[in-house]
């Protein structure tokens, strides 16, 4: 991995990773080999940290991890990220790949590895649905995006774009921070505080960026002046 990545949550074989607060700086989520079934939800993922130009990637989805979701996401930094998608068995070419929102399907970042092939189902498995990036400028409801005629596990394509604003919550949790809309990121989330209007800082950044410091730069936190 390059440098300043801060945060790492992992779940089985599923990462989500931000250098800083979730919707700012670099911000990506990749499924490692031989898993199953992630999902992301309301994400805003930047792909890109300051300075660096490898591993740039809003989305990537290795070599045989299958049937993944991602939906509602805004993805991508704007003057940086120029193309969609590689994926397998497209070979990869650079910068291009590096500067891409979706790479699917390889063993390794943009390119195979000698032990473990590539895989096109990581692709043709995937459920993609009004996702914002900053290459089509706009969301995406493409029904090709939708794995609808797979053996197994298909999915329809959705007769809406109607998108929840969560998964698990049927209401704005009672905590939410002060104005902050409900939900804060989305392609039907407008007046945001990121470049592309889709994305306001959630409570948990809202609180780092409005909590004090102590003299040894460590953050004075208490829950009762945040949530």
């Amino acid at each position: 991995m390059t440098t300043g990545e801060n945060a790492l949550a992992t779940l089985a074989n599923r990462y989500e990773h931000c250098a800083g607060p979730a919707g700012s700086s670099r911000c990506r989520f990749f499924a490692e080999t031989s898993s199953r079934a992630a999902t992301t939800l309301r994400r805003s993922r930047t792909g890109l940290e300051p300075g660096k130009n490898q591993q740039t990637l809003p989305i990537e989805i290795f070599s045989h991890s299958r049937y993944d979701n991602v939906v509602a996401n805004v993805l991508g930094t704007a003057g940086y990220h120029t193309s969609y998608e590689f994926v397998t068995p497209t070979t990869p070419t650079f910068p291009a790949c590096n500067q891409s929102i979706f790479v699917l399907g390889y063993a390794s970042e943009c390119g195979s590895d000698p032990t473990v092939p590539n895989d096109p189902l990581a692709a043709s498995t995937l459920l993609r649905w009004g996702n914002y990036d900053v290459v089509t400028g706009a969301a995406r409801w493409n029904a090709s995006e939708v794995p609808s005629t797979l053996g197994a596990y298909a999915n329809p394509v959705p007769t809406t774009h109607a998108l929840p604003a969560s998964l698990y919550l049927s209401a704005k949790p009672a905590n939410w921070w002060g104005t902050t809309p409900w939900p804060a990121i989305g392609p039907d989330v407008a007046g945001g505080q990121d470049s592309t209007g889709h994305a306001y800082n959630i409570p948990a950044r809202a609180c780092f960026e409005n909590t004090a410091k102590d003299a040894n730069g460590i953050l004075t936190f208490n829950a009762s002046n945040c949530y």
